[in-house]
């Protein structure tokens, strides 16, 4: 039993032997995080900025999903929630924004949030602007992404 042991933890020595030169070999590839240019907002923030096409395909799941979605936007000093320990465990500043306008009741394809988008970031070009989706049935927010950093 002991050798049959032994040989078992040779066999996984010599197999991470032979898999640590390709895990070092693609340590090159590796980026680090630039916590001045690159902050991790929320679901999806870490993807490059997202096209209409992809923004339309989102809120389209979201409709298909019966969900309504809506458009909200902030300062981008102000976009990113911050704990704050003094206050007790799980406060946050900055977790409400601004929403544009009212939830787009009735929406029914992706072009109409893209379109309240762009009117938004015409309003106020210097915002972070992200959609967000309602869920009627347990009224609670279920779905949001940022879609202007």
């Amino acid at each position: 039993m002991a050798a049959a042991r032994a040989s078992v933890s040779r066999a996984s020595v010599a197999r991470a032997a032979v898999a640590a030169p390709a895990a070092v070999g693609s340590a090159k590839a590796i980026v680090t995080w630039d916590p001045k240019r690159a902050m991790a907002y929320e679901c999806m923030s870490f993807l490059p900025d997202l096209t209409d096409a992809q923004i339309a395909k989102q809120v389209d799941y979201m409709i298909g999903n019966g969900w309504t979605p809506c458009v909200e936007f902030e300062d981008r000093d102000k976009a990113i929630a911050k704990i704050d320990t003094i206050l007790g465990p799980g406060y946050y500043h900055n977790r409400y924004w601004n929403m544009w306008k009212l939830p787009l009741f009735g929406c029914t394809d992706g072009t109409q949030v893209i379109s309240e988008i762009k009117e938004c970031l015409q309003t106020y070009p210097d915002v972070t602007v992200r959609v967000i989706a309602f869920d009627r049935q347990r009224q609670v927010q279920v779905a949001g992404f940022i879609v202007q950093k």
